[in-house]
């Protein structure tokens, strides 16, 4: 079970690191080119590209640091068990602000696999991080 939690941590913590470092790096023309479909629209003829290029940027980072945080965690986990679980709630709360958005404006095709990770990752963890680390304590 140690395994299987290190692996997943691993997957978020590069998940982090990568989408993260892309939005900082990239904004939304970056971003959207990353994710394969390149296609933004309009939106950078409008207005608010530059609100909207910011946002991401600034998210970018939070989720960069999301994955510097998730490395942080998997040596001794045991020792970091509140920032791990504080990461973990971070990251379930983003999943559903993203159902409100779905709610809001409709399903987006592009984040029902990020949307996933972010709903199901962190109570599964939660239950293995307990199960470990009650039979080990």
């Amino acid at each position: 079970m140690r395994y299987v939690l290190a692996l997943m941590t691993v997957i978020l913590a590069l998940a982090g690191l990568v989408i993260g470092a892309a939005h900082v790096l990239g904004g939304l023309v970056g971003y959207a080119e990353f994710a394969a479909n390149g296609d933004l629209g309009n939106i950078a003829e409008t207005t608010g590209y530059l609100y909207h290029d910011n946002a991401s940027r600034f998210l970018g980072g939070i989720f960069f640091t999301l994955g510097l945080g998730f490395l942080y965690c998997l040596y001794d986990l045991e020792s970091k068990i509140q920032l791990f679980r504080f990461l973990l709630l971070c990251l379930f709360v983003g999943g559903v602000a993203r159902i409100i958005g779905w709610f809001d404006l409709g399903l987006t095709e592009a984040t029902v696999a990020a949307t996933a990770i972010e709903l199901v990752f962190p109570p599964v963890m939660l239950v293995l991080e307990r199960r470990i680390y009650s039979a080990s304590g």
